[in-house]
């Protein structure tokens, strides 16, 4: 999933915590600008492509810090664990 107008404060664990409650979460990214501050957009990786439709159905412009998140499911890949 990538996540966009996300508030500034919102942390990696706040969305794993959350986006957990729909599967497991492999990986859990917020993209930063040049002063270090979060950008307002994340990735998020599900170990199933189910569970990140679900997590986009229940989530997308639900305001999560007062800030309603935009969601969109991106093509499906293959993470390979090391």
């Amino acid at each position: 999933l990538t996540l966009s107008n996300l508030h500034w404060e919102v942390s990696r664990e706040d969305l794993r915590e959350l986006f957990e409650s729909c599967g497991p979460v492999l990986r859990v990214a917020i993209e930063y600008d040049r002063a270090g501050r979060s950008a307002g957009r994340a990735e998020i990786v599900f170990q199933r492509r189910e569970d990140a439709l679900r997590a986009r159905d229940k989530f997308d412009l639900v305001p999560l810090d007062g800030m309603p998140m935009h969601i969109v499911v991106e093509e499906q890949r293959v993470i390979r664990r090391e």
